[in-house]
């Protein structure tokens, strides 16, 4: 029996349900905490979901990213999600080759690495807000897929070394391991 590949817009839909919970559980007084990612606090880790969903839009039509709109993060957050998904369902979208971040890659990778970006900076921001951390199965998958090939070492260069974890830990343990985080 074969297995179907996983639908990117199905999976960046559910990496956009998941974020919204700590983006909207996110208090006034946290946003100068810290977070996994050393080099943001909560707010510009909140900013990113942001950007990195309009340059998501950005790459998928070449334009330039545009301001999201809204007064609030999440406001913002969805706007900017709401191109993204509108970006990537448009015909031929998927297929087509664009200028990702490493370099050219087909739409649907483009969208995948969206995704999975929004996925694991959304434990990100729950682990930093006291929010629930755990990410649906599906996207552990996704994410472990497009990166399991990383060197323990840190490749792309701007991910750290990949923490140790114990032979029997979880999929999610190990999936956070290999986006160089500690569960």
């Amino acid at each position: 029996m074969t297995q179907q590949a996983a639908n990117p817009i199905e999976l960046c839909d559910a990496a956009v349900k998941r974020a919204r919970g700590p983006l909207a559980g996110v208090k006034s007084n946290q946003l100068g905490g810290s977070t996994p990612c050393a080099e943001w606090n909560v707010q510009q880790l909140m900013d990113h979901f942001t950007d990195a969903a309009s340059y998501g839009v950005s790459v998928l039509t070449g334009t330039k990213p545009a301001q999201a709109a809204g007064k609030t993060a999440l406001e913002r957050f969805e706007s900017a999600l709401a191109g993204l998904l509108m970006a990537a369902k448009a015909p031929g979208t998927l297929g087509k080759q664009v200028q990702g971040p490493i370099g050219p890659m087909p739409g649907a990778a483009m969208v995948m690495t969206v995704t999975n970006d929004m996925t694991i900076h959304g434990w990100d921001l729950a682990k930093a807000t006291g929010q629930d951390t755990k990410i649906e199965q599906k996207l552990l998958q996704a994410a472990y897929d497009m990166y399991k090939n990383n060197p323990p070492g840190g490749n792309p260069p701007f991910f750290a070394a990949q923490p140790a974890v114990p032979a029997n830990a979880d999929f999610q343990t190990k999936v956070l391991a290999i986006m160089r985080r500690k569960a």
